[in-house]
């Protein structure tokens, strides 16, 4: 990322960067869990080739200050720990 734009890309197996299927919604979901966790991130898709992929953007505003960051990251573990899990009890992972 640049400054305090960030992307994030979601794979299914780390080793060979192969997407998530998306019938999985891995990034709606995110999305959806992280605003009811309190956190507003933006929805990215076709990171692997266009089409294919999973991601999002997190775009704080510049006068974010440190215990804002400390939440957002909190927030974003938070989230992603659950969808994960969830996707673990699903099989998809």
């Amino acid at each position: 990322g640049l400054g305090l734009f960030q992307g994030l890309e979601f794979v299914r197996n780390r080793n060979t960067n192969e997407p998530f299927e998306p019938a999985c919604m891995v990034t709606p979901r995110i999305v959806s869990r992280a605003m009811e966790n309190g956190l507003v991130v933006y929805a990215s898709r076709g990171c692997v080739d266009g089409r294919s992929g999973d991601g999002l953007l997190v775009c704080p505003p510049l006068t974010i200050n440190e215990e804002e960051i400390n939440y957002l990251i909190s927030v974003l573990d938070q989230t992603l720990g659950e969808i994960t899990s969830e996707l673990k009890k699903e099989g998809v992972m």
